[in-house]
């Protein structure tokens, strides 16, 4: 259940993120969505509101496996094509998407 919420919360800011008409790089886009999901009121409260689930042992096994996998995806395609434009280097671009994502999942 919260992994729906939060990925129909990504739904809905992802693509105001990713603009691809061209007028942002990769560290652009991952910056902008760092900073839609730290000043979206919707996000945030969606946020609040699901933290006390996480006591639950299993649904934070499982909300940390899908934050190392799959919402970390996200990040990643933002580092890599900050590595083709050359705004972004790193020689650990999956390492730093987790920490990235662990970053702004504690935002």
């Amino acid at each position: 259940m919260l992994y729906a919420l939060v990925d129909s919360d990504n739904e809905r800011l992802l693509p105001q993120a990713n603009q691809e008409d061209g007028s942002r790089n990769g560290l652009q886009k991952l910056r902008n969505s760092l900073m839609m999901q730290i000043t979206d009121a919707e996000h945030m409260t969606l946020m609040r509101d699901a933290f006390p689930l996480l006591n639950d042992p299993k649904i934070l096994a499982e909300n940390l496996r899908i934050w190392r996998t799959d919402s970390t995806k996200i990040a990643y395609d933002f580092i890599q094509e900050g590595l083709k434009d050359g705004s972004i280097t790193t020689e650990y671009p999956q390492e730093a998407a987790e920490l990235f994502h662990c970053c702004s999942i504690t935002g």
